[in-house]
């Protein structure tokens, strides 16, 4: 029975002196940790389609692309390497710069509407020499008329950058979350990424259509009021103008508030049980598999904190990609409701005060459509740091 057995013992043994001598630390230091970490990342980007991401890149000013690394690809092997050159002094210089080309757009119009309310003033003085009150009351609508003409169409250029933000961050949304639930999942985030999933859809769906689909349209409403209330003295809309104003961004706060209380919760809870079941699984390896338990577990390491890398990476650029984003619409929409208060009180002193009363309240309206791309975009990029913060902890 022994020498039947001996054969048996004899191959384990051999068996058992060859792993250990395959993955002894003498033949494991022939490839270096960071060498292998290397790899591995190069490995994981190569197996990663970003594709769409890239397009969307693309859709940036050069200026801007350039700023963040000329393309995704680079600018993530450029966080990855450490070597990554963007400086916040350039960023705010391109920030500068996009105020100057928005005020030049901007002023034409500001000044338009300043001349329009001089030649009225000057043509109502006149009517204690010449005029009659019914002619110079004509000649203060038809006044009134052209600076309505020239303020709704910064108006409606504005609505439509608006509108084209929320639609591009929402293209956004659609080409980075799958990139980052691939990522979130390679790592074992199967409660992250469970929570995350309905959340993301809501936001890139369901929020972008609420804001184009209601609080557009009550933005529009409320601004017609204010041009309409402002005829004259005989017509009152102001309280229906506030009505449409305060549902807009009760609206808007309500969405906001909602999502990204309701997605912390949800996210850092998944992201806390996935923690929790990667370290079981790696104190699983390492303990009960013989001999080679401790090698897998840093095999193990290695391929998780390529993946974590990545992850964080992507997240950091994508982040950076919204703010490039919302920077220009933003910048537009404040310069311009900053020129028509600035317009509306230069007036004042001297022409009638339906001009001033109209610019301001078109001025205050604004507002609604830089809350709801600030929202947005906040939004996103909080959506994405909740990512790039989960199950990193497990991979420690």
């Amino acid at each position: 029975m022994t020498k039947k057995r001996l054969p048996i013992i004899l191959a384990a043994a051999i068996v058992t002196i060859a792993s250990l001598f395959a993955f002894s630390p003498a033949c494991a230091a022939e490839e270096s940790v960071e060498d292998r970490l290397d790899e591995e990342v190069r490995d994981k980007l190569d197996d990663l389609d970003y594709s769409a991401l890239e397009q969307w890149f693309d859709s940036l000013d050069e200026e801007y692309r350039q700023s963040l690394g000329g393309d995704f690809e680079s600018a993530v092997n450029a966080l990855l390497a450490g070597e990554y050159g963007g400086d916040i002094s350039d960023f705010f210089s391109l920030l500068l710069d996009s105020v100057a080309g928005v005020v030049t757009g901007v002023l034409p119009s500001l000044v338009t509407i300043f001349a329009v309310a001089i030649l009225y003033s000057i043509v109502s003085g006149m009517s204690s020499s010449f005029l009659k009150k019914q002619t110079v009351d004509l000649i203060g609508f038809v006044c009134y008329a052209a600076m309505v003409a020239v303020a709704l169409a910064r108006v409606v250029a504005v609505v439509k950058t608006g509108t084209e933000t929320i639609n591009s961050l929402a293209s956004l949304m659609n080409a980075a979350f799958p990139v980052m639930l691939t990522l979130l999942t390679a790592l074992g985030g199967v409660s992250a990424t469970a929570a995350y999933s309905p959340m993301m859809a809501f936001l890139s769906g369901g929020v972008a259509a609420a804001i184009t689909g209601v609080v557009i349209p009550l933005f529009i409403a409320a601004t017609a009021l204010g041009v309409v209330g402002h005829l004259s003295s005989g017509v009152r809309l102001g309280r229906l103008q506030g009505f449409f104003t305060s549902a807009a961004k009760t609206i808007l706060a309500a969405l906001f508030g909602l999502f990204v209380t309701v997605l912390t919760v949800k996210g850092l809870s998944g992201s806390l049980a996935d923690g929790i079941s990667l370290k079981t699984a790696k104190f699983a390896v390492q303990s009960y598999i013989p001999l080679l338990g401790g090698y897998l577990s840093d095999g193990f390491d290695v391929v998780l904190a390529s993946v974590v890398l990545i992850k964080n990476s992507a997240g950091a650029v994508i982040a950076m990609m919204t703010v490039a984003a919302i920077a220009i619409p933003v910048i537009e929409i404040a310069v311009t409701s900053l020129g028509f208060k600035l317009v509306g009180g230069l007036i004042e002193p001297f022409s009638d005060g339906r001009f001033g009363g109209m610019l301001s309240s078109l001025s205050k309206n604004m507002s609604l459509i830089a809350e709801a791309v600030i929202g947005v975009g906040v939004a996103f990029i909080i959506t994405v740091m909740l990512i790039v913060a989960s199950c990193n902890s497990g991979v420690v």
